[in-house]
């Protein structure tokens, strides 16, 4: 097993493929934990802070866009609730499954007054599938793989 504290900051863009824009920075720093035998099983949690030019692009409401139900808003930087995510893997005979399930916790959040912000919390799930259709003929053992 393997427990790991994560600083992980990002610059986050977007994009129509005409234009590069600036999002602002994602900054999500985490405690997690990996148990790796047949399966590789990850837990992490963590908050998340986000800038406030990353809170506007998500949260803010500027004055064109107010309607008698979504007044202006702007969004401030700051924290941007707790992350909880446990993962699951396995290679096998060529392949790579995995599956995911987070749940994020909004309460107290920097944007929690913003008017398109409907729930304190989201739920995600993913599940993946890849094929290695080749490697290399000389491979480095790795722990996780000598453990079969």
């Amino acid at each position: 097993y393997e427990l790991r504290i994560n600083l992980p900051y990002r610059y986050v863009y977007s994009s129509d493929f005409n234009h590069l824009d600036s999002r602002g920075t994602l900054f999500h720093p985490n405690l997690s934990f990996d148990y790796r035998r047949h399966w590789n099983v990850g837990l992490s949690l963590g908050p998340l802070y986000g800038s406030q030019e990353y809170h506007n692009y998500y949260y803010s409401v500027a004055p064109e866009y107010v309607t008698a139900t979504r007044p202006a808003y702007q969004a401030d930087g700051g924290y941007s609730g707790m992350r909880y995510t446990l993962g699951l893997s396995r290679r096998y005979n060529g392949f790579w499954l995995g599956a995911f399930i987070r749940y994020d916790d909004l309460n107290n959040a920097a944007f929690g007054d913003s008017p398109l912000l409907t729930q304190n919390h989201a739920l995600m799930a993913g599940v993946s599938l890849a094929w290695f259709f080749q490697q290399s003929a000389k491979r480095v053992l790795v722990e996780e793989e000598a453990a079969y």
